[in-house]
C-alpha cells in the first residue's frame, strides 16, 4: 500500500490491487498451495476498504465544448477525442471495446460487436456523428478484419495477454490526453475514457 500510494495511485486503484492479491491467496488456499495461516487481509490484518469514488459525466455545453476544439487531423489529440467521442455515440462503449474495434464489426448502418467484459453481443445504430468520425480513419484500412484505430494495429490479435497489456498502456496515455483536452475545452471536471459512459448515461 506504501508503495503504491508513493507512485501516486489513487485510493481506488490501491484498493483494487488489494483486492487482486486477494483473490489469488483464496485460490491458492482452495488449492492447498498456502496454509490459512498466511493470510494476510481481515480481521487485524489488512482490511480493504469500499472507497466509492465519485464519476461525474460532461454536461451538453461541456460535451460541445470539447467538440468544438480544432486539432489537426492526425494529431495526438485529434485522436483523442475521437476515441472519446466514438465511445460516447455507441452508448458509452467501454474503452477496451472502442480500441479492439474492427471494420468487420460494421454492417450496414449498424455497428454488431461482442463486448469484452461479459461477451454480450450488441447492436447499435451507428449514429452520423460517429459516422462521421469513422470514416476519417477508413484510409488506413488494411482488410476486412482490421482494426478502425491504429492504437493496436501493430498488436498480435492472437495474443490476448500482449493486446490486454497494449490496451491499459493506451488507456493510460488517452487519460493524461483527455486531461490536456480538458483543460483546453474549459472543463474542470476530471475527464477519462470511462467518464464517457457516465456522459451517456447522463
Amino acid at each position: 500500500k506504501v508503495y503504491l500510494s508513493e507512485t501516486g495511485r489513487s485510493k481506488r486503484t490501491i484498493e483494487n490491487h488489494l483486492l487482486t492479491l486477494r483473490t489469488l491467496y483464496n485460490k491458492a488456499i482452495r488449492n492447498g498451495l498456502v496454509e490459512r495461516s498466511c493470510y494476510p487481509f481481515g480481521g487485524d490484518n489488512i482490511r480493504i476498504q469500499n472507497i466509492n469514488s465519485m464519476k461525474i459525466g460532461l454536461d451538453k455545453e461541456e460535451m460541445q465544448s470539447l467538440i468544438d476544439l480544432k486539432y489537426a487531423e492526425g494529431s495526438p489529440k485529434w485522436h483523442t477525442r475521437n476515441i472519446f467521442l466514438v465511445s460516447f455515440y455507441f452508448a458509452g462503449a467501454r474503452i477496451s471495446d472502442v480500441l479492439r474495434l474492427k471494420w468487420s464489426a460494421i454492417q450496414k448502418d449498424r455497428l454488431i460487436y461482442q463486448m469484452g467484459k461479459n461477451d454480450k453481443v450488441v447492436s447499435l445504430k451507428i449514429p452520423e456523428q460517429a459516422k462521421e468520425i469513422l470514416e476519417q480513419y477508413k484510409k488506413d484500412m488494411r482488410f476486412d478484419d482490421d482494426y478502425v484505430f491504429p492504437d493496436l494495429k501493430d498488436a498480435d490479435q492472437d495474443d490476448k495477454l500482449a493486446t490486454s497489456i497494449r490496451i491499459r498502456t493506451t488507456t493510460k496515455l488517452l487519460n493524461d490526453q483527455l486531461a490536456v483536452l480538458a483543460k483546453e475545452a474549459g472543463i474542470t471536471k476530471k475527464i477519462s475514457t470511462h467518464i464517457a459512459r457516465h456522459t451517456f448515461g447522463n
